[in-house]
């Protein structure tokens, strides 16, 4: 077996010599960078199972075609720059074919720092926001095997959308005077059309509706292979727990509940069970 070093100054590497049952693999984009959304295919002689890890987090792979298969997975934004320890296996039943470790270049995500925000203090209390981040993670946690969407995901509201952009994902963030120890998990934006529509990104499971005491009235839809897309700060939700949505179909309306300082949509992607970028969902179609 000979491992591979990865050219980490290219945007995509391809690794052929992991294992003679590799015939190829790429990692999009190397370097890793902070807020990303990175994309690990993988294809094979024979069929196997794939498992591993990057940056700590278990990766789940999906088969595209015969012999082909990918994994998802975000960015932290927050994520320490420097090294990040890369983790791949194949295997069949209780034998490992190959297995491979390497650390990855992580670089930071150069964001700016938004000016200090003053919020109602119970909204950023620790008893309050622990359980209900704990609650997010694990509505977001599971990595569904059905892939719902196909092709780009597309804005979910009417109007002239850069326009409307009030805040962008990756802003450190500083509440009531404390420290920039927070970061702007998704893209707001504010009602600048007389429409305060508000549509499904792509087809999925609305996994979650309710209100909560941060995110405000919020509807949570799974897209398949650990994918989701969140809508806070509702005033109304059209949608209920279990329906099957369709790009564009209408989910909800603009409003100004949870933790905000005006009406607004804060929108949020996870994959894998991290918030990334929803600008790179918006303009690239994923895998």
């Amino acid at each position: 077996e000979t491992l591979f070093a990865l050219d980490q100054g290219n945007n995509d590497s391809e690794v052929s010599t992991i294992s003679p049952l590799v015939t190829n693999a790429t990692i999009t984009p190397l370097p890793l960078a902070q807020g990303k959304t990175i994309v690990i295919r993988v294809e094979t002689k024979q069929p196997m199972d794939l498992s591993g890890s990057l940056n700590g987090l278990e990766l789940h792979f999906f088969q595209e075609a015969p012999n082909s298969y990918v994994a998802l997975q975000g960015i932290y934004a927050m994520a320490d720059a420097g090294l990040a320890p890369f983790v791949l296996r194949g295997s069949q039943g209780d034998t490992t074919l190959f297995n491979l470790e390497q650390n990855l270049l992580l670089r930071a995500g150069n964001y700016i720092k938004d000016p200090p925000l003053t919020v109602d203090p119970e909204t950023i209390d620790p008893a309050i926001t622990g359980p209900e981040d704990s609650k997010m993670a694990s509505m977001t946690k599971p990595a569904t095997p059905t892939k719902y969407w196909s092709k780009l995901f597309s804005h979910p509201l009417d109007g002239p959308i850069l326009q409307c952009v009030e805040a962008g994902y990756g802003d450190r963030r500083s509440y009531n005077g404390g420290p920039y120890n927070a970061f702007h998990t998704g893209i707001d934006f504010a009602a600048c059309d007389s429409n305060l529509n508000i549509y499904a990104a792509a087809p999925g499971k609305v996994v979650f509706t309710g209100l909560l005491v941060v995110r405000g009235n919020t509807t949570i839809i799974d897209h398949g292979w650990g994918i989701y897309t969140c809508y806070y700060h509702q005033s109304q939700i059209s949608v209920k727990v279990g329906d099957q949505v369709q790009q564009g179909q209408l989910i909800g309306q603009i409003g100004a509940t949870g933790r905000v300082t005006g009406p607004h949509l804060h929108f949020e992607i996870w994959v894998n069970g991290i918030q990334v970028s929803p600008i790179d969902w918006l303009s690239n179609v994923y895998p």
